[in-house]
């Protein structure tokens, strides 16, 4: 995706955007997953993406089985890559 638009995906468009081209974007080369249970986590919720920020690298992050950022154990976020 990043080579072909020169850019990640906005926090708007999410991960989705991997799998269906938006309107607005004609450099789009995809589909870049198969499925979209490509996008889902173990629990069944949708991955989370954060672009780039200043030093911090995007990140694909899964907030665990109840689907909220925090908690522990079972519900404990899945962040990578961990930095």
């Amino acid at each position: 995706y990043y080579i072909d638009n020169r850019r990640y995906p906005s926090p708007d468009e999410g991960l989705s955007v991997l799998l269906t081209r938006p309107d607005n974007l004609p450099t789009w080369n995809g589909p870049y997953v198969r499925t979209a249970s490509n996008l889902i986590d173990p629990w069944g919720n949708p991955f989370a993406f954060e672009p780039p920020n200043g030093d911090q690298p995007a990140r694909i992050i899964s907030y665990g089985a109840d689907g909220a950022p925090g908690g522990s154990g079972q519900e404990a976020d899945l962040v990578f890559p961990d930095v």
